[in-house]
């Protein structure tokens, strides 16, 4: 298996909306992450959920009372699986979540929390697709980097109004022109001649359109580096 083919899934994971995160600034701080968007974003690659892909679980309870009194540990033990392309059933885990289901309060009475089930299944869950690639961004540190974070919220924010269903048939035609655009050169006359009517445009459009001007330039010069394709000698 080529580095490429082993890294597919984790590249189409790997980047996360920062509409989606929150910073955590008490004790230890971290960027957290909608674990309902974690599932949005494999859906969106691997089809729905006990389809393309889905996940088991497997509950179980600890009592910890040598380490804290009235200390009981919810456990959530999940095994992801997934398909693609048509092929058989992968899998990954278990990977092991866990959350307090019975500790004492401040007050040194037993407090009972019946969403802990729930949280240590969201642990699991959101540590198991981590090893998969998703959201790999926030667990790599990137989300330290404000520019990162900022060029992130740009991307994402072009997506969803890419997506919009009253996308300006103005938008839509040099869009169009942008896919079209074989040579740098092209690219170039084209901006200079769309600059006047993108000025004109809502900001999430004129966003919108910049990107997809990059990100043609970039996919141009990238396939110009690496040449034609090199055919397989015939058998």
């Amino acid at each position: 298996m080529t580095g490429i083919s082993s890294m597919r899934l984790w590249k189409q994971f790997e980047s996360t909306d920062p509409a989606h995160t929150k910073k955590v600034e008490f004790g230890r701080k971290f960027t957290s992450i909608d674990a309902h968007w974690q599932i949005m974003r494999v859906t969106e690659v691997l089809g729905p959920v006990g389809g393309g892909w889905g996940y088991r679980v497997q509950h179980s309870i600890e009592r910890l009372n040598e380490v804290l009194p009235n200390l009981v540990l919810s456990i959530a033990d999940v095994t992801i699986w997934w398909r693609e392309d048509g092929k058989g059933e992968q899998s990954y885990g278990p990977i092991r979540g866990t959350a307090p289901l019975v500790e004492n309060d401040k007050n040194g009475k037993p407090r009972y929390d019946d969403d802990a089930p729930k949280k240590a299944m969201t642990d699991a869950l959101t540590k198991g697709l981590s090893h998969l690639g998703v959201s790999a961004d926030v667990f790599l540190g990137l989300f330290d980097d404000n520019k990162y974070v900022q060029r992130m919220g740009i991307q994402f924010a072009a997506h969803r109004t890419e997506q919009a269903p009253d996308m300006p048939e103005s938008v839509k035609i040099v869009m169009r022109l942008v896919a079209a655009a074989a040579e740098t050169a092209a690219l170039d006359e084209l901006y200079k001649n769309s600059v006047e009517a993108m000025r004109q445009m809502a900001k999430p459009h004129q966003d919108l359109l910049l990107l997809k001007f990059k990100e043609a330039k970039a996919a141009i010069i990238k396939a110009k580096l690496l040449g034609p394709p090199v055919a397989a000698n015939a058998a």
